[in-house]
Order: structure tokens, then C-alpha cells, then sequence
């Protein structure tokens, strides 16, 4: 009972007087003066308990109050938010922050289901994690995401727990963990780099312990020959010893080119810095560097590029992913075959397209073709060596320039490389 205010105790006070005057028992009036003095004293001293109570009561009631008031602060402006559910999500109760958090005034969002804030794709495991609450009568945990303002999703932990006095309600509460899901991402990308270029190192260590060792060793082998064919005067010999040599050293330094700029690419030192230029004159020098390949295999090289086209791109850049596509297409094609450079235009993109008629590819062999985990090594149709590392290299070229590079193959049927530049 509550005496905390003055009419509150006057209330009292009548229904005392009511009860005392319906009373049969008649007081006796022949009281002494001494049992009457008494009888004042006692009244006052009920009086002074009284008001002491009522004192006690009020800072009490002070207390409670402001206990309340704390943990009434404490419920809505708490980091996460809570939610009351009954046994079917709807929402019974909410803090302030819960309201924030799905983007709605608290007085709305009271008697609207929580499966409406879950994506559609997410609501069968919302389902089960409430269902499961309720049976287990454990406290339950998952994570999933909820939409929030505007629509936009949150990653959410969901932990729930049934009321002890209300087993029909269950106390929920919402965590944003979004922060903590793309620092998770994150991590998970940079582990993925890392790897990346773990890999990436281990096939440039594997470029220079085996394939940058053989065309050296077939230079010092067949020099150390071509000096006895000399001496022996057999300039037949001598002739076919010193092709060797040569084809040796255009793959070593192939190769030793493609390090460099492979290396260059991979520790940012290459700038990319595109100037306009004309196309045809940067396929006719690539040309230039095989003629002697293409006669060796007997293969005809065709250029089918109008010379009035002018692209803006970084020309080195260019000139190497070209060098490597022509250089691949001499690798495999047939002696006595040909390779095609030629172009297609649209009017957002210019496609520079290499063509061969050789040993061709299957589609599992094309997934791979410009992946730094698992490069390919053919070997060429005359036992041409290669690493790999140069359609590597055309990927993050092409890429530099926000351009597309693949590649369009059948096993014995040829295969077509395309270059698409935005215009």
C-alpha cells in the first residue's frame, strides 16, 4: 500500500473513521485524565511513525524510480538490440536500438512479424533457429542476415532464449556484425593474395631452376659442337648446329624478357602510360622478330589490319601481349600451316585476334590458360618449350588497360586468341 501523498493518507484516514464508527462496541467514555493524556501520547507517537514511514516510503519509491529509469536507459540505448517475440515472431517489445536497426519507429514496428525483416532466402533458417528456441527452452545462436534501413542487410548474431515467466515469449537479442564479417572477408582476400603470390613465386623459382637452365645448356652444348664441326670443316653441320644456337638464344631471351616484365607487373614498377599509336606498326614488328621461325616451320604469317586504326593503350604493353600471342601461335601451329592477326571493331571495342590452324585445346586445358596457379607447358608441334608465364603476363596487361582476354579452341582444330580494348 502506497502513503506516499498527502490525500493518499486523508483517503486512508476516512476509511478508518468508517470503519471505526460502524463499530457496535461503544468507547468508554469514563476515561481518567491520566488514560486520556495517555491516549493523545500514543496518537502522537502513531503519527510520528507514520509520517517517518511515509518518508521511508518516498525515498523508496525515489530509489525504485530511478532504478527503473537506469535500466529502462540501459534496455534502449544498449549496442545491440533487444526484441521481445511470442511463439509465432511477432514483435511484442523493443529497444530504441532495435528499432534503428530495422530502420522503423518503435510504435510501428510493435505486432509486425520478424520474418519480415529476414530475405527471402534466409526465412527458412530464421524459421528453424525459432522453432528450436521454443522446443529446446535453451538459449539458441545463429547468424544470418536482416534487412535493415532502406532495405539495405545487416550481418546479424541472433541469440534467443524463452521467458522464464512467459514460456509462449522469447528474449532476443541482435548483434550487428557486419564490421566483423567483412574484416573477416577481408582477411580471407588478403590469405587468398597471399597464397597467390606464394604460388607466383614458386613458378618463378621453377622458370629459373629449369626452364631458363635448358635453352643455356643447349647453347653451351651445341657452341662446345659447333666448335669440332669447325675444326672438322663439316659446315653443313655447322649451319643446321648454329640454328639451334640461335632458336635457343631467341627463347632464352623470350623468357628472360618476360620475367622482367612479369617481375616489373608484380612489384608495381611497370606505369601504365597509353599514347596513341597505330596498331599495324606494332604487329609488323612483332612480325619482324619471327620471320626467321616462320620460315624454319614453313608457316605463313597473314596481317589483315587497315592502317588507319589508331588506338590509344600503353604501346610496350600492347606489343608484348601481341609478341606472346604470336609467339604461341608459331609454337603450335602445323609446319607448313598459317597464322592469321587480324581485327574486329564494335563500337565500344576494338578486338585484336590471333589465329592458328595447330594442335588446338580442350576446354579443360582453356580454364587454365591464364591462371598463375596451374600454368601450361605444352610443348610446341617442333618440341617448342614454353612456361606459361606469358599469357600470364597478357592477362594483367589486358586487365591494365580494363580490356578482355580468351581464347576459343577444339582439340586438332586450332585455336583463336581475342584482345578486346574499350575504344
Amino acid at each position: 500500500m502506497d502513503y506516499a501523498t498527502k490525500s493518499e493518507f486523508d483517503l486512508l484516514r476516512k476509511k478508518a473513521e468508517a470503519i471505526l464508527k460502524n463499530k457496535t462496541q461503544k468507547p468508554n467514555s469514563a476515561l481518567t485524565e491520566a488514560e486520556l493524556l495517555r491516549a493523545v501520547h500514543e496518537l502522537e507517537v502513531f503519527q510520528i511513525e507514520l509520517e517517518l514511514q511515509n518518508e521511508e516510503l518516498k525515498l523508496a519509491r525515489g530509489r525504485a524510480e530511478y532504478i527503473a529509469q537506469k535500466y529502462t536507459s540501459l534496455y534502449d540505448f544498449a549496442p545491440i538490440g533487444y526484441f521481445t517475440l511470442s511463439g509465432e515472431g511477432i514483435i511484442l517489445d523493443l529497444n530504441l536500438i532495435g528499432s534503428k536497426m530495422l530502420g522503423k519507429e518503435r510504435a510501428l514496428l510493435k505486432g509486425k512479424s520478424f520474418a519480415l525483416f529476414i530475405p527471402e532466402n534466409g526465412l527458412s533458417t530464421f524459421n528453424l533457429f525459432l522453432k528450436k528456441t521454443f522446443k529446446s527452452k535453451t538459449k539458441q545462436m545463429s547468424e544470418m542476415l536482416v534487412l535493415g534501413c532502406d532495405e539495405k542487410s545487416i550481418f546479424a548474431q541472433l541469440t534467443a532464449i524463452v521467458e522464464e515467466e512467459h514460456d509462449d515469449h522469447c528474449l532476443l537479442t541482435i548483434l550487428d556484425i557486419t564490421e566483423r564479417k567483412k574484416a573477416e572477408s577481408e582477411l580471407e582476400e588478403v590469405v587468398k593474395q597471399l597464397n597467390l603470390l606464394n604460388s607466383q613465386k614458386d613458378m618463378f623459382f621453377s622458370i629459373i631452376a629449369h626452364d631458363l637452365k635448358n635453352p643455356f645448356t643447349s647453347i653451351i652444348g651445341h657452341s662446345e659442337l659447333l666448335m669440332m664441326e669447325v675444326q672438322s670443316k663439316d659446315y653443313e653441320a655447322v649451319e643446321e648446329i648454329a640454328g639451334v644456337i640461335l632458336n635457343s638464344s631467341k627463347r632464352a631471351m623470350d623468357l628472360l624478357f618476360n620475367l622482367m616484365e612479369w617481375a616489373k607487373s608484380q612489384t608495381g614498377r611497370h606505369v601504365y602510360d597509353p599514347t596513341p599509336f597505330f596498331l599495324k606498326d606494332v604487329v609488323s614488328e612483332v612480325f619482324a622478330l619471327f620471320d626467321q621461325i616462320a620460315v624454319q616451320k614453313h608457316i605463313k604469317i597473314n596481317m589483315d589490319i587497315s592502317e588507319e586504326i589508331i588506338i590509344s593503350a600503353d604501346r610496350n604493353m600492347i606489343a608484348t601481349v601481341i609478341r606472346n600471342l604470336v609467339s604461341n601461335a608459331l609454337k603450335f601451329a602445323m609446319p607448313g600451316g598459317e597464322i592469321a592477326v587480324y581485327t574486329k571493331a564494335s563500337a565500344d571495342s576494338l578486338t585484336i585476334c590471333v589465329k592458328d590452324n595447330g594442335v588446338g585445346m580442350s576446354p579443360d586445358e582453356i580454364k587454365k590458360l591464364f591462371s598463375a596457379d596451374t600454368p601450361i607447358t605444352s610443348l610446341g608441334t617442333n618440341n617448342e618449350k614454353g612456361t606459361g608465364l606469358g599469357l600470364i603476363l597478357c592477362k594483367e596487361f589486358v586487365e591494365k588497360h580494363r580490356g578482355k582476354i580468351w581464347a576459343e579452341s577444339e582439340k586438332d582444330q586450332g585455336s583463336t586468341f581475342y584482345v578486346s580494348l574499350p575504344r
